[in-house]
């Protein structure tokens, strides 16, 4: 009897201490860790402003305060995001108003300039080829051509880029953009390559805006060029969902403190122009929902990558 009696006793003793080790576990191991599921979930739900305190000095003390650092952390972080994105916002803000008035004001005296540039045309063909004054009116038609481009980059930069798509081949897109480029390199000599896809590939695009884009690119690539160069242009696609062009040049390259700001509006490094043509870029390709890329080393040249999201059509 006394040695069930001390069993029953024993059992009863085991019983209570594993409902107060229960307990402890409950208080000092469960409980914490519960709490820390909670926090993590509302932290992630964005609350950061939640806390642990009364920390103890054992290992979930320590997993504790790391919980503490790291929302403080996250909170400076997304304190810092916040201001940059409304400084971002004011800066857009900022010069959209510019492009505006700019846009305004280039409407405004297309038409006296286009006068301007009437007269003087009849004015030149009358003038004798012998004149002085020739030379002077062939002269100022030059100024007048460079104020109308300009112009007409204001009012590209301010007109919404509506895209009108179809099914085309893009090959013929960047053809017409080489046969314009062309032109301008005369007097340099520069070679431009291009390897299209050679397989008959439509692919729905606004082939007038992407002719646009490659002229831009190569106008740019040229001024980059000092005397004798390359530029390389190709085309890939991708499981038919995508297009990309690979746009290179062997020009003098781009700094690598100027690469985050090539394609914001007015931004220019030359000493003429309106710092628009990349910026006009950017809205056409992702006018297409596409996007635009760079890569670039000074004395090496320069590489954009373009990627378009649009359905190609293969014969």
């Amino acid at each position: 009897k006394n040695q069930i009696k001390g069993i029953i006793i024993a059992l009863a003793a085991l019983t209570i201490l594993s409902f107060v080790i229960l307990r402890l576990f409950e208080k000092l191991i469960n409980r914490p860790i519960s709490q820390l599921k909670d926090r993590m979930r509302r932290v992630q739900e964005g609350d950061l402003d939640i806390q642990f305190s009364h920390l103890k000095n054992d290992e979930i003390g320590s997993l504790a305060k790391n919980f503490n650092r790291m929302v403080t952390d996250l909170k400076k972080a997304n304190q810092k995001i916040e201001e940059l994105f409304s400084k971002q916002m004011e800066k857009a803000e900022h010069l959209a108003s510019i492009g505006e008035l700019a846009a305004g004001l280039a409407h405004e005296i297309k038409n006296p300039i286009a006068g301007m540039k009437g007269a003087l045309e009849i004015i030149n063909q009358q003038t004798d080829i012998s004149d002085p004054k020739k030379e002077i009116f062939t002269e100022m038609l030059l100024q007048i051509d460079k104020i109308n481009n300009v112009i007409h980059d204001l009012l590209s930069y301010a007109k919404p880029k509506e895209i009108s798509m179809n099914l085309v081949d893009p090959s013929e897109a960047i053809n017409n953009a080489i046969k314009l480029a062309r032109t301008q390199v005369i007097d340099k000599e520069i070679d431009i390559r291009f390897k299209s896809l050679g397989n008959g590939t439509l692919a729905l695009i606004d082939a007038d805006k992407i002719q646009e884009v490659m002229l831009n690119l190569m106008v740019n690539s040229i001024s980059a060029i000092n005397n004798k160069g390359h530029i390389s242009i190709e085309l890939h696609e991708k499981n038919q969902r995508e297009l990309e062009i690979l746009f290179s040049d062997d020009g003098m390259g781009i700094k690598k403190e100027h690469l985050p700001q090539i394609f914001n509006p007015f931004f220019t490094t030359k000493n003429r122009g309106t710092g628009l043509g990349l910026s006009i870029c950017k809205k056409i390709i992702e006018a297409h929902n596409g996007s635009i890329e760079v890569e670039s080393k000074t004395k090496e040249g320069t590489t954009f990558s373009i990627r378009l999201p649009v359905l190609l059509y293969s014969d």
